[in-house]
């Protein structure tokens, strides 16, 4: 399942990739218990920043003509580059809300969560920084290659592509309710029906952003029966991205009951389904002709 990015609104295309082949169908990552993992914490419409970058030839995501250093983790199933992504009304992009229209968001399953009681969303950061292979720190640089490797050797599968990430964003969704569940967990004979149903119904879902500074690719993964509610009437997730200096893209019925259907697509051939895109940084930036010469030294 690839999608490539949308024509920006400006008059000056971005790069676009080759056609690429669809990709074979894998299913979640498994977290490494040996490495670091951040939770965000419980509350609602909150996020947690990850610096983008192993301190030597990873110096952020370049999407384009833009350097991301920063990548913000949501609740609401949002990953959004240099800076916070609090917006719990999913809407089609790019929107009439300004605000909105110039976030730098990938939005995996954006709809409106409540962990304050249960769920979970997780994140873990992989490098293949040089650094790393320092002698107490020697098993934390082969574990992280590892998960580079796993990833990388997916992107090469599908996309039929020489590619080799050195650094990569893992984010779960795990369990996730619709808001309000801490009111239904806290009163739960004073919902009934469709109402009790809904508020305890679960979502979960992966992302993950990979990049070797030149190219980078976003993954979203989702497996059948794992994806339990959308939204309230008029408030259903959104899949896609927006990204103002490359385009947007809405996954077909995006704000509607029916998103719920993507996690089964591939049923019964598979239990999974991977949303794959592809951003490439423009070759002219003066910062790639300096990396290129650096990565040809190394």
């Amino acid at each position: 399942y690839i999608c490539l990015p949308s024509p920006p609104p400006s008059s000056i295309p971005p790069p676009l990739p080759s056609p690429i082949p669809p990709p074979t169908e894998r299913g979640f990552l498994e977290f490494d218990t040996d490495l670091p993992i951040v939770e965000l914490s419980r509350s609602v419409d909150v996020s947690s920043r990850v610096f983008i970058g192993d301190g030597e030839s990873v110096i952020g995501i370049i999407v384009g003509d833009t350097v991301f250093t920063e990548a913000h983790v949501s609740d609401n199933g949002i990953i959004s580059l240099e800076r916070s992504f609090l917006f719990w009304q999913p809407s089609l992009f790019p929107t009439g809300n300004q605000n909105i229209q110039a976030a730098n968001v990938f939005a995996a399953y954006w709809a409106d969560v409540d962990n304050r009681v249960e769920g979970t969303v997780r994140y873990q950061v992989f490098t293949a920084s040089e650094a790393e292979s320092a002698n107490n720190r020697r098993k934390k640089a082969t574990e992280e290659r590892n998960r580079l490797d796993i990833i990388s050797e997916y992107i090469r599968e599908s996309q039929n592509t020489n590619f080799t990430g050195k650094w990569a964003l893992l984010v779960e969704w795990s369990d996730v309710h619709p808001f309000d569940h801490q009111s239904f967990f806290n009163s739960p004979f004073s919902f009934e029906g469709k109402t009790a149903d809904f508020l305890n119904s679960t979502n979960t879902f992966q992302a993950i952003i990979i990049t070797d500074v030149f190219t980078t690719y976003v993954i979203y993964t989702y497996k059948c029966g794992e994806l339990e509610w959308s939204g309230p009437d008029f408030l259903h997730a959104v899949v896609g991205y927006n990204l103002p200096n490359v385009g947007f893209m809405n996954e077909p019925l995006s704000r509607t009951p029916a998103k719920l259907s993507i996690a089964c697509e591939n049923h019964p051939i598979s239990n999974f389904v991977n949303i794959v895109y592809q951003f490439q940084a423009n070759s002219d930036l003066p910062i790639m002709r300096c990396l290129n010469a650096y990565s040809q030294d190394i």
